[in-house]
């Protein structure tokens, strides 16, 4: 009898990566939006709002097998219903859905971009950019070849914790300094 006639299963553990800095790759990379799941089917979920948020879907693993990380960075940043001015309230053009404010349009209810939190969403995505060592002006295919060359960058990983729950995520995005990259070959 080989070891699988009398192996008994046992519950799938996740090893995701926990707080702290370390190195990883990109494993998968992908454009999706906040009303997709992370395997690309509809969230089981009602949204007050029509307008999902654009957002890049990216899976890092790290390079010295401590665990993996799914991450979603986002597209824009929305107003919130209490960062309204006394005028906009009082105009009753907004509603407040889940703390949003929303605007009622043909289609249905819709947030209001906060342009200020969209710009610090593309500074966070170039910070990522700029990890992977892509060129600027580089577009999102670089981010494919950035996987294929297996390019390594470090993340800071933080529990951001949500509704009594760990929620693990990154907080930002370095390149690793090339002479840490030159003592890595070094020890290959």
């Amino acid at each position: 009898m080989g070891k699988f006639s009398s192996y008994q299963s046992k519950p799938v553990v996740s090893i995701l990566l926990p707080v702290g800095e370390h190195r990883v790759r990109m494993i998968e990379a992908f454009e999706t939006d906040s009303f997709t799941s992370h395997d690309k089917t509809p969230k089981d979920k009602e949204f007050g709002w029509i307008n999902p948020t654009d957002q890049l879907l990216i899976h890092v693993a790290s390079v010295e097998n401590k665990g993996s990380l799914v991450h979603r960075l986002q597209g824009q940043g929305w107003k919130k219903f209490d960062a309204l001015t006394d005028e906009e309230v009082k105009s009753k053009k907004y509603q407040n859905v889940d703390g949003y404010a929303c605007i009622k349009t043909k289609e249905g209810l819709m947030r209001v971009e906060d342009e200020t939190k969209t710009a610090q969403c593309s500074r966070i995505f170039d910070r990522l950019m700029n990890a992977l060592n892509l060129p600027e002006g580089s577009g999102i295919d670089a981010i494919d070849q950035a996987i294929a060359d297996k390019t390594e960058f470090m993340v800071i990983v933080v529990n951001d914790e949500y509704e009594g729950k760990d929620n693990l995520k990154i907080a930002s995005f370095k390149p690793v300094k090339k002479e840490a990259l030159v003592e890595r070959d070094l020890e290959a």
